[in-house]
């Protein structure tokens, strides 16, 4: 079947990108997870990650949400009220590059606030204009969700211990995340489409078509 649920975010501005994401984790009525565009798998997912309550890729540096959080919850007029307090040194998010997991329970009430916030009539100034100069998606998708995590209770399993994990551990794992702008870079993009083409040359041929 067709679902045209994506159709209710046309208004909102581009720099909200990772609203499709949480539209799409909201309608789910079972187990998922959700994989990034620009992740690759290479081996099938581990049984811990398919079976846990709740899977993310790893938990990331809080460098980045020292200098954006600030400023999202200043600009965010009606948002839940743990994303909206003041960054803890001892708070974490998750790279949600993998994301999903059984506790449907929780992961329906997380979309669901997260929709409220990006719908909310007093939040649509600050996405046209303040979240063009700073990304607010990690805050409300990634530091939120492990946020709601910590107050229900619910375990988080990560996939990897980092975002950028030794090479071993990467190719024990199998899976590749061309998070940021490592998408845009040419050799990244290389690498990629010389791996794809050695082992997968069924797919790299159609591909190359």
């Amino acid at each position: 079947s067709v679902r045209l649920d994506l159709n209710n975010i046309d208004h909102l501005p581009t720099s909200v990108w990772a609203a499709g994401k949480i539209v799409a984790q909201r309608v789910q009525d079972s187990p998922y997870l959700h994989i990034d565009s620009d992740a690759y798998l290479w081996k099938p997912l581990p049984d811990r990650i398919c079976e846990a309550p709740l899977a993310i890729q790893c938990y990331e540096s809080m460098d980045h949400y020292k200098k954006a959080h600030p400023i999202f919850r200043s600009a965010i007029k009606s948002g839940p009220e743990i994303l909206l307090k003041p960054l803890k040194p001892e708070n974490l998010a998750g790279n949600c590059g993998i994301v999903g997991g059984h506790d449907l329970s929780f992961l329906k009430v997380y979309s669901q606030t997260v929709l409220d916030l990006l719908f909310s009539p007093e939040n649509q100034e600050a996405f046209r204009t303040v979240a063009t100069t700073i990304d607010f998606n990690t805050c409300y998708e990634q530091y939120y969700l492990t946020l709601l995590a910590k107050q229900r209770g619910v375990h988080i399993e990560p996939l990897m211990s980092t975002l950028t994990p030794p090479a071993r551990e990467a190719a024990e794992v199998g899976f590749t995340h061309l998070f940021g702008r490592a998408k845009y870079n040419d050799k990244c993009i290389l690498d990629l489409r010389e791996r794809v083409r050695l082992e997968y040359p069924q797919y790299f041929s159609k591909v190359e078509r």
